[in-house]
């Protein structure tokens, strides 16, 4: 009897090593994959521009349609020359939350000498920020990449080159009269003799 407890006991002790074994050995190859499967799923972007939404005072935008200036007044914000004419102002907090974080997926080049390749050795758009205690920062924004899906751009800073998404350079691509408010008009005649269009 004891002879065949001490066969049981031996048995069920080399049983638990194999499904041991097979467990470190199933952990170990898991383990090993894992650094594929997170370069695959994961995004690195990278940080070109950060600051405090709260600290951008005033926002020059020069587009292809247009040039103009946002401002912040109080706790609203202005458009120079245009005061008065009401605005949404959901847009430019929302455009100010943008440009207080701009980032890429990718520099294409770093301290590029041919900036025409990309548009900006003579930008279509940028976007200047003046910010709390007198600091600045310009954005520029070039050509659109081959598959139109970004845009090339560079900061005043610096050559390098990278890319952003059109649903953050669509915000620089406004007119003036895409912040005015249409539902709700002071003075339509007045905001027609000023240029801005009432629909």
């Amino acid at each position: 009897v004891l002879g065949m407890i001490k066969k049981r006991t031996i048995t069920n002790i080399l049983v638990f090593i194999v499904i041991c074994a097979i467990l470190g050995a199933a952990y170990y190859y898991i383990s090993k994959e894992e650094p594929a499967d997170e370069i695959y799923t994961s995004s690195e972007y990278i940080t070109v521009f950060k600051c405090n939404a709260a600290d951008i005072m005033s926002i020059d935008i020069t587009n292809p349609t247009s040039s103009y200036t946002l401002y912040r007044a109080g706790d609203s914000w202005q458009l120079k020359n245009y005061e008065g004419a009401r605005l949404l102002i959901y847009l430019i907090e929302n455009m100010t939350y943008t440009l207080s974080s701009i980032t890429s997926e990718e520099l294409i080049e770093e301290n590029a000498q041919d900036l025409a390749q990309y548009g900006l050795d003579n930008p279509q758009a940028s976007v200047h920020l003046t910010l709390t205690e007198g600091r600045e920062k310009t954005i520029y924004i070039g050509n659109a990449t081959p598959d139109h899906a970004e845009y090339y751009f560079n900061t005043d800073d610096s050559n390098d080159v990278y890319v952003l998404y059109n649903s953050k350079v669509s915000d620089i691509m406004r007119s003036p009269s895409d912040y005015r408010d249409k539902v709700i008009a002071i003075d339509e005649a007045e905001d027609e003799e000023r240029g801005i269009i009432v629909d």
